[in-house]
């Protein structure tokens, strides 16, 4: 689910804030969450982007298919929100579009940190719900935030 943020400036993301919300999500649900800031200027596709992602950080290959990619570019006021395939089935899509409501609404108060703290809040505690993290299937570990051109 990708959504154009219409907003004239972004705040600087703050790393520390929402590292610390993937981990608090991380410890009641099996789900992988990571969150990506793209530094692209020129970026006319943010879904393949976000897609070919996914992909290249594995996360389409937890057991559960349950992760979660948050894909935020500033520089081009364009966000999108990718959950797998179990994630997505268990979810439903009014809860995305709910999400990405949400998140858009947060940006554009330009309130980009809280808007994805509280975006990978939700995210924990609802997929917690169908994808409990229990010592049988432990999370499968990525890097919790990243930067670049992807």
């Amino acid at each position: 689910m990708a959504d154009q943020v219409a907003v004239e400036v972004l705040p600087v993301v703050g790393k520390m804030e929402i590292e610390n919300e993937i981990i608090e999500a991380e410890k009641i649900t099996s789900a992988a969450i990571h969150v990506h800031v793209s530094t692209r200027f020129f970026e006319q596709d943010t879904e393949r982007n976000t897609l070919r992602l996914f992909h290249r950080l594995h996360m389409n290959r937890t057991h559960e298919r349950n992760s979660v990619l948050i894909y935020i570019n500033p520089k081009r006021k364009k966000f999108s929100i990718y959950g797998d395939k179990g994630a997505h089935e268990k979810l439903g899509d009014a809860y995305w579009q709910d999400l990405v409501k949400h998140l858009r609404e947060k940006i554009s108060e330009h309130q980009v940190t809280q808007g994805l703290v509280l975006t990978v809040k939700k995210l924990g505690q609802d997929l917690a719900a169908h994808f409990p993290r229990t010592d049988k299937n432990p999370i499968q570990t990525y890097n919790l935030t990243s930067e670049g051109k992807n």
